[in-house]
C-alpha cells in the first residue's frame, strides 16, 4: 500500500510546491489512524492514514516546526518550533489548545509522557525541560 501526505501548495512556492511545503518531522497516531507533519512555514497538518486526505491544518508557530508529537489519547498534537514555542493542537480541528515558553532557542523535540499529563522537550539550548499540561509551566529543567 502506498499513500503520499501533500502539504496544500502556498502562495510563492514553486510549481512543486517546494518553497515551504516539506515536512520537517512526521509522527503516527497511537490509535493508527493519523499522521502529522511539521513544515518550514510554521504549519502542523494532520493527515487521515486511510485516505490520505488533509483533517487539519494548524498556522500555530511563526518559524519552522522541527517536531510533532501525538498525545496517548490521539487527541492533540503537540510541537516544537524555531519560534522558541512549544504548541498543543486538537488533532482534528487544528484549534490551539496551548502555547508553552521556556526555551532559549530552537526547540528541536517533542514527547508526551505516558499519562498524558506531562510534555517533554530539548532544545538547542542544550535543555531538556518537562512542561505540566494541566498548569502549562515548565516543571523542571
Amino acid at each position: 500500500m502506498e499513500k503520499t501526505f501533500e502539504p496544500p501548495k502556498e502562495e510563492g512556492a514553486d510549481k512543486k510546491g517546494r518553497r515551504e511545503a516539506f515536512m520537517l518531522s512526521v509522527a503516527v497516531s497511537p490509535d493508527g489512524k493519523y499522521i502529522a507533519g511539521s513544515g518550514m512555514n510554521g504549519t502542523v497538518l494532520v493527515f487521515d492514514i486511510g485516505s490520505g486526505e488533509l483533517v487539519s491544518q494548524s498556522k500555530l508557530h511563526s518559524k519552522p516546526v522541527r517536531c510533532v508529537a501525538f498525545t496517548p489519547d490521539s487527541k492533540y498534537v503537540v510541537s516544537g518550533s524555531d519560534d522558541t514555542h512549544i504548541g498543543v493542537v486538537e488533532a482534528l480541528t487544528g484549534k490551539t489548545i496551548q502555547v508553552m515558553s521556556g526555551h532559549e532557542s530552537w526547540v528541536l523535540s517533542v514527547a508526551v509522557h505516558p499519562s498524558g499529563n506531562v510534555i517533554a522537550s530539548g532544545g538547542s539550548d542544550g535543555k531538556v525541560k518537562l512542561f505540566d499540561v494541566e498548569t502549562n509551566k515548565c516543571i523542571q529543567t
